[in-house]
């Protein structure tokens, strides 16, 4: 049995899935810290549950937070007031909002980015992540009918072709700790009740819109309202992202029905893109267009964007860079993840 073998099956004793069990002894880090979140969390035996949730602490919570306020969130699961996937996001989520300032520091001739967090105030995480409350079917199933009626014209209208992202995203800020799978149930199950069974047209696939079509228009109204009279307004840069990105018809490139289900219960129906740089020298002009793309169409849409680092060429990585990488992008008006 070969060391990585004997990693996975530490893990799995204390009830880690296998799969994310041997992912995690992948790397020495990531199994390290999975390791140390189970052992903060208290285990004294395998819990399938709360192991999954502490491998999303190691797995999501970014890295710059402190050990202090991690630490907190493991203790939170061992000792089950945070339950849910649902309560995990809205608890990494409250932690993120305590983040004071990010400050630069020099150190070993390389720049350092650390963050300065407030501590933790147990009733106000209490209360923000739901702990000891307990939501019924009802109040959900309400929730999610007066989002969808709110936009019963449009959904009538445009039938399995809406998209209900940005809906959905709206029921999870209204119940934060609710997981994001009940919620997309709910919204499929209330989908079927307006609509009814699918029909063929609503399995075709969207048509495409043309973009210079689009920007055509684009141009023609801005001309049109260059003429009238009128209080300048300053445009939103968002405005030039399509809201709808549409990639080359391959067949190589298509995803399954599955896949996007996946997907869909996996990001709680949101929108994710990721920006990633291979931390081999500094930004530079090039990356302005897609930081602007991928930040802007996740902001656009509700979503979220991950600054993650590519590692195809180790050699001429430097953590200069990677750090360098971070604080450019902390100009951006968004929260990194």
């Amino acid at each position: 049995m070969d060391d990585e073998e004997l990693k996975v099956g530490v893990l799995v004793g204390y009830g880690v899935d296998p799969k994310a069990a041997k992912a995690a002894s992948s790397s020495e880090k990531t199994y390290e810290a999975t390791l140390s979140g189970l052992k903060e969390a208290g285990f004294t035996g395998p819990d399938p549950a709360k192991s999954a949730l502490v491998y999303s602490i190691v797995t999501k919570l970014p890295g710059s937070v402190p050990p202090a306020q991690r630490n907190y969130l493991y203790h939170a699961v061992g000792d089950g007031r945070i339950a849910s996937n649902g309560q995990l996001d809205a608890a990494m989520d409250f932690v993120g909002k305590l983040k004071e300032a990010s400050q630069a520091v020099k150190t070993n001739a390389n720049m350092q980015v650390k963050e300065v967090y407030q501590e933790i105030d147990d009733d106000a995480f209490d209360k923000y992540c739901g702990v000891g409350i307990t939501v019924t079917d009802e109040e959900i199933d309400k929730v999610v009918d007066g989002i969808l009626h709110s936009k019963i014209g449009e959904i009538k209208e445009r039938r399995y072709q809406f998209k209900t992202g940005p809906l959905l995203q709206q029921a999870r800020e209204q119940m934060r700790f609710v997981d994001g799978k009940i919620f997309l149930h709910k919204f499929d199950e209330q989908m079927a009740e307006i609509l009814g069974p699918k029909t063929e047209a609503d399995l075709k696939p969207p048509k495409k819109v043309k973009q210079k079509k689009e920007k055509a228009k684009a141009a023609k109204k801005a001309t049109e309202n260059s003429k009238e009279p009128g209080p300048a307004t300053e445009a939103d840069p968002l405005d030039s992202i399509p809201s709808v990105l549409e990639a080359r018809e391959l067949d190589s490139a298509k995803n399954s029905p599955d896949l996007v289900e996946k997907q869909k219960v996996g990001s709680g129906g949101k929108i994710v893109c990721r920006f990633p740089p291979e931390p081999n020298g500094y930004l530079h002009i090039g990356h302005a267009k897609a930081m602007f793309l991928d930040f802007g169409y996740a902001k656009k849409n509700g979503g979220d964007c991950i600054l993650r680092f590519d590692d195809t060429n180790p050699e001429a990585e430097d953590v200069e860079y990677i750090n360098a990488i971070i604080v450019r992008a902390r100009h951006l008006p968004v929260d990194l993840s």
